[in-house]
């Protein structure tokens, strides 16, 4: 049985728009925290995979050293 085909721009088009506003948050925490952009947006991308991985944690997989991930 095939899947019903998906329209990767618009799926695509989600995740820049979900990009987008994890970055706008963490550069907000860090003007706020006066501490380094860059230091802020790795930290904002793994707080948001991990509450990703806790809310689907049947897409998520990994052995400790690598992790993937399946949208």
């Amino acid at each position: 049985m095939l899947k019903p085909p998906v329209d990767v721009f618009v799926a695509g088009k989600a995740l820049v728009d979900l990009k987008e506003i994890v970055v706008n948050a963490c550069i907000e925490n860090a003007r706020s925290e006066g501490s380094s952009l860059t230091v802020a947006e790795r930290k904002g991308g793994a707080t948001f995979f991990y509450k990703y991985a806790e809310l689907n944690p049947a897409r998520v997989e990994g052995d400790g050293r690598s992790i993937r991930v399946s949208l």
